[in-house]
């Protein structure tokens, strides 16, 4: 699959919003703080405070609470595929693709995706 073609199938995935710190680890050993934004069984949103060029690949790490009890310890190889600063987020609206993930975390990502909203009052 093409790249252009993977960031549209990416993106007409459905996506929930998720909210927490994590981490990008780079290549060279460096980190780079980012908040989660949104998940998709593709991907992941981050905000982040610096500029990540498109294409580069890192590991992302995290631990969010996709289906209780237990939290899901996330260290994902992602790709970036996007990058667009965002003056209401206060950084860089990140989209980063799941190079290679294990299917029982995708399970868990399907099953937080989809769970019911809660009525709004």
């Amino acid at each position: 699959m093409t790249s252009a073609a993977l960031q549209f199938y990416a993106r007409l995935q459905t996506r929930r919003m998720i909210r927490g710190p994590a981490w990008l680890l780079m290549k060279n050993g460096s980190y780079a703080p980012v908040r989660l934004f949104d998940i998709s069984e593709s991907g992941v949103c981050v905000i982040a405070q610096v500029n990540l060029r498109q294409n580069l690949d890192c590991q992302l790490m995290t631990s969010v609470l996709l289906v209780p009890p237990t939290p899901t310890v996330l260290r994902q190889s992602v790709e970036v595929i996007y990058n667009v600063y965002s003056y209401k987020d206060g950084g860089f609206r990140t989209g980063l693709s799941f190079n290679a993930i294990d299917k029982n975390v995708v399970e868990e990502i399907r099953q937080y995706v989809n769970l019911a909203k809660p009525a709004s009052y």
